[in-house]
């Protein structure tokens, strides 16, 4: 599964902290760009989606 190759990945030390942090970053900003026509910004965390609302507007974002 996804989780146990990041737990892999982070015992071997091949996670880079300093590149998931501004990948973060740049996804905040894209999905932020997308989202400011529906007047919601956002702080990506790892609740951010659970809802489906964020998502829903994301995608809207996307498709138009």
């Amino acid at each position: 599964s996804y989780m146990e190759k990041v737990e892999e990945w982070e015992r071997e030390g091949l996670r880079d902290p300093a590149w998931e942090k501004q990948q973060r970053i740049t996804f905040t900003a894209w999905c932020n760009s997308l989202l400011r026509k529906a007047v919601t910004l956002i702080d990506i965390s790892e609740e951010v989606f659970r809802y489906g609302l964020i998502l829903m507007l994301l995608l809207e974002g996307i498709s138009s």
